[in-house]
């Protein structure tokens, strides 16, 4: 068989170097397509459950958060491990699939259980970001040399961090860093006890007031207007005027017993990068079983188009980690290791094999 494989490629020379060429071309297209990682994944196969409920200690997370989620996903199908963590504030469980699991019929059947979970009324939780450990691949601050902490967290929550999220393999974009604009509303007690108020009067009236209703639609001719209430609190001055109660045809609004004031989000630690010792962090996240180089280039463009179009002059991004500084090194070792290894085996090949003419 070899025997006649080699006359074969002796005899039809034309044929054996177009094959070649295919196979040539064919291995440079599939190495363009190839998957190239710096750090391989091999982690399992990992849902997470993310709750918030802020302000309560990690007994309280315990015993009405974490406990009724863990009871809720008890009997997972395929699932190896079921672990929690809790701590202030924040309770995390995570479940370990079986390694050939599909992550997103993992993802479904834990958001199908999600549901049945006892929690607190105003608690939902919800599904952490479909990365891995090693999925941090780009990581910047937000720089300005005229706006505030507060300004530059607004822009990275509200405008950066959605415009990034666009990019294709993008999981989560994490924000650290800087003041979470607030507006909190001081009750002073006696004032509430004068006009025979609580505070659970207050934080309905205020809850209450932030919205909008229909009034359904009012028939002109052969047109029709749609009415609208529309009761959304827009700054310190709406809601200082809300009303709580009327006594005798005297409203009491909400700035007669209370104080309201524009602050930030009790903050329990801070992200400081060279002589800025308040900076805005933003880190990106790459979705499970995405090309790395792939996602970084659609980042970068997106990082390009953010500094010149959306932000405000004098605020730009600034990346202080970018994984495709590694993923390139890691490439020009490995062609380098390749071509060497190639030369090494051709120029044996070609010792052994050639016929010396005498």
């Amino acid at each position: 068989m070899l025997d006649r494989l080699i006359d074969f490629a002796v005899h039809k020379r034309a044929f054996t170097l177009i094959a070649t060429l295919a196979f040539i071309v064919f291995g440079v297209v599939t190495f363009t397509k190839l998957k190239i990682e710096a750090f391989p994944d091999v982690t399992n196969v990992q849902v997470m459950v993310i709750t918030l409920y802020p302000g309560q200690a990690a007994e309280e997370v315990e015993k009405q958060v974490t406990i009724p989620v863990e009871r809720a996903l008890t009997g997972m199908p395929r699932v190896l491990i079921q672990r929690s963590i809790t701590s202030f504030g924040l309770s995390q469980v995570i479940l370990t699939f079986e390694d050939d699991v599909d992550i997103y019929w993992a993802r479904q059947q834990v958001a199908e259980r999600l549901p049945d979970a006892d929690v607190p009324p105003s608690i939902e939780p919800h599904l952490g970001p479909n990365d891995t450990p090693v999925g941090q691949v780009y990581q910047y601050t937000l720089e300005s040399d005229h706006h505030s902490p507060s300004e530059l967290r607004g822009w990275q929550d509200w405008i950066v961090s959605k415009q990034l999220m666009r990019a294709p393999g993008v999981a989560d974009v994490v924000s650290f860093g800087g003041f979470q604009k607030e507006l909190h509303v001081l009750a002073d007690p006696s004032l509430l006890r004068n006009n025979g108020l609580s505070l659970r009067d207050l934080i309905d009236a205020v809850g209450g007031s932030n919205g909008a209703t229909s009034g359904g639609y009012l028939a002109h001719g052969e047109s029709e207007f749609v009415v609208r209430g529309r009761g959304y609190l827009r700054g310190v001055h709406d809601i200082e005027n809300t009303v709580i109660r009327a006594h005798n045809g005297t409203p009491v609004l909400v700035r007669n017993v209370a104080k309201v004031v524009e602050a930030y989000t009790p903050r329990r630690g801070a992200v400081a990068r060279g002589a800025a010792i308040d900076s805005i962090e933003g880190t990106i996240l790459l979705r499970r079983g995405e090309n790395p180089k792939d996602v970084l280039d659609g980042v970068h463009a997106a990082v390009d188009r953010i500094n010149k179009e959306i932000l405000p002059p004098g605020m730009r991004i600034v990346p202080f980690y970018d994984r495709t500084h590694l993923v390139d090194t890691t490439l020009k070792t490995v062609s380098h290791n390749m071509i060497e290894g190639v030369v090494l085996v051709s120029a044996v090949l070609w010792l052994f094999l050639r016929a010396f003419s005498g």
